[in-house]
């Protein structure tokens, strides 16, 4: 095979992944015991809640996190926030710092944290969003506005990775804003007349909302995209690859399947559960990692009515509610293993045929050098 054909070969191989990729992958189904989740990382901890409270499971073991922590987030140190009566706090290896009044909500993998406190403005007490930055414990809007413009009710509910604040804020209407340094953005949906909401931020600076009447939408550097789907829905999560994680509205009596969004397209999630989710339908998620895991709560198919709902009357006879963590079979990484893997293997080949050639000329050569001269 020459080079050039080689690399068209190359190409039209990268080109069927790239598009194999466009779909969510099977998953595969592990039920979770003796805790509800609540948030997972990209080393595959879990955060959760047991009957004795806020756990952290690691490698099998469910660790406690102490009496009176109620816990929201945690990141891929495995650092965790929260709150306990004393305030917002920190949790790192069995150690709990108090780190301002308020509860944390997100936690970042530099350790800071964003979340809400009440405060007292005249007659009328007020949460504010705020900012943790390691060291210290300051109001967003003091932090990021000194002029004092900024006001209303606020909530901190998300921190990526480079410290940029994704908050709801509630003044004449609610807003959906950004807070990246220094600097407001409202990145509440400028098509809808009424409020918007904040759902998820990941590290690319991508946001995605949601507005009062549960329409969603992605904003990513200036420019935003209402999602194409016929439900109201409320983002959960969004990765670093934009994969976006979605709870249908939830009625009384019906529940839905969470949704995925990625590369335009909406995918129902229980549509891609593999041999060991045969008998499962997910009806609500609780967060993603970047590895595309999904921590869900699940019942049994056979409830299921008209192919995406159930009725919540059926839920009776499932017992207690089930929880499960969705793994990617093979996991997205495990596909770019597979294609490198595949070009190394195919460069060796390539190689070994011309040294190969390349030897056999030389041993041939030398052959009828040593016949001349006998």
């Amino acid at each position: 095979m020459t080079y050039m054909r080689f690399a068209v070969a190359s190409l039209v191989a990268l080109a069927v992944s790239v598009q194999a990729w466009a779909a969510p992958p099977i998953y595969r189904v592990s039920e979770l015991e003796g805790f509800r989740p609540g948030a997972i990382n990209n080393s595959g901890q879990i955060l959760g809640t047991s009957a004795a409270g806020s756990v952290l499971y690691s490698d099998g073991e469910l660790i406690a996190l102490g009496a009176g922590v109620r816990a929201s987030d945690l990141n891929d140190l495995g650092q965790v926030t929260g709150r306990t009566a004393d305030g917002a706090i920190v949790w790192r290896d069995g150690s709990l710092q108090v780190i301002g009044p308020g509860a944390g909500l997100s936690i970042n993998n530099h350790g800071w944290v964003t979340g809400f406190y009440s405060r007292q403005e005249g007659p009328d007490e007020t949460e504010r969003a705020f900012l943790y930055d390691g060291s210290s414990f300051q109001d967003l809007a003091s932090l990021y506005d000194p002029s004092g413009s900024f006001s209303g009710r606020a909530l901190g509910v998300d921190i990526n990775d480079a410290g940029h604040v994704l908050a709801g804020v509630h003044a004449e209407k609610d807003h959906a804003i950004l807070f990246v340094d220094g600097t407001i953005h409202d990145v509440s949906l400028p098509s809808w007349q009424g409020g918007s909401y904040p759902g998820a931020l990941n590290d690319r600076g991508q946001v995605a909302g949601y507005t009062d009447v549960l329409d969603p939408y992605l904003y990513d550097n200036g420019v935003f995209t209402v999602l194409p789907q016929g439900w109201g829905a409320e983002p959960v999560a969004l990765n670093n690859q934009g994969t976006l994680l979605m709870n249908i509205l939830t009625f009384i009596s019906i529940y839905y399947s969470p949704l995925l969004y990625e590369g335009g397209e909406t995918y129902v999630l229980s549509d891609y559960l593999g041999p060991s989710g045969r008998d499962l339908f997910m009806i609500m998620a609780y967060d993603m990692n970047d590895r595309g895991q999904i921590l869900a709560q699940g019942v049994l198919r056979s409830h299921v009515v008209n192919g995406n709902f159930v009725y919540g009357d059926d839920l009776i006879d499932d017992g207690p509610p089930r929880y499960f963590v969705l793994t990617p079979v093979p996991e997205p990484q495990t596909y770019v293993l597979m294609l490198a893997g595949l070009l190394v293997l195919l460069i060796r080949c390539a190689q070994s045929r011309r040294l190969g050639a390349g030897w056999r000329g030389l041993l041939a050569g030398f052959g009828r050098r040593r016949s001349w001269a006998v």
